[in-house]
């Protein structure tokens, strides 16, 4: 919440300003009137007219934003809650195939770690390394992509899995949803 702090500071400095426009408008107003004090005067109330109308837009922008952010949390909780519930492994990966978001079915049965959500790349845990990247390279040219995945086992031959991959819609940067499942 940089930005919130970030635009209170704004607004306090912008509040500020006004309150020493006020000060020195009512100092001019005590003073005697010639023409020059009373064309100061005119443009001390335009200004603080103009920081004032700034001061409720960003006032506005500010609460827009609490909102916003407030929305975003309440979504994401939401969004993590559905995943949890699922049974079937869901991945979320970026272009390069890094690990955004995992639920625990897809955590055990890749054998991946939370601390490694944000590092990890799909890759990783892939038995193919090069196949897995044909496959992230064929994802990011299509919608929706049914493919085999091998996993690398931990002893043994790798683990096929059927992985359904989709792009997700309407999210910056942008994310492919996965879905893993043992052929």
């Amino acid at each position: 919440m940089e930005t919130t702090r970030t635009s209170l500071a704004g607004i306090a400095q912008l509040d500020a300003a006004v309150q020493r426009l006020l000060t020195l408008r009512t100092d001019y107003r005590q003073a005697p009137q010639d023409p020059l004090v009373k064309q100061t005067l005119v443009e001390i109330d335009q200004a603080i007219e103009e920081l004032q109308v700034t001061f409720e837009e960003l006032s506005q922008g500010r609460d827009d934003l609490e909102r916003l952010a407030g929305a975003v949390v309440q979504e994401r909780r939401r969004r993590i809650e559905l995943m949890e519930s699922l049974t079937v492994a869901c991945v979320f990966t970026d272009g390069r195939g890094t690990i955004q978001e995992a639920n625990t079915s897809a955590l055990l049965l890749l054998g991946g770690t939370v601390a490694g959500v944000g590092y990890d790349s799909l890759c990783d845990y892939a038995a193919d390394r090069e196949g897995c990247e044909a496959l992230l390279a064929r994802v990011a040219s299509e919608p929706s992509v049914g493919a085999p995945f091998f996993l690398r086992a931990r002893t043994g031959p790798p683990i096929v899995l059927n992985a359904s991959v989709a792009r997700v819609h309407n999210v910056h940067p942008p994310l492919w949803r996965w879905f893993l499942h043992r052929a």
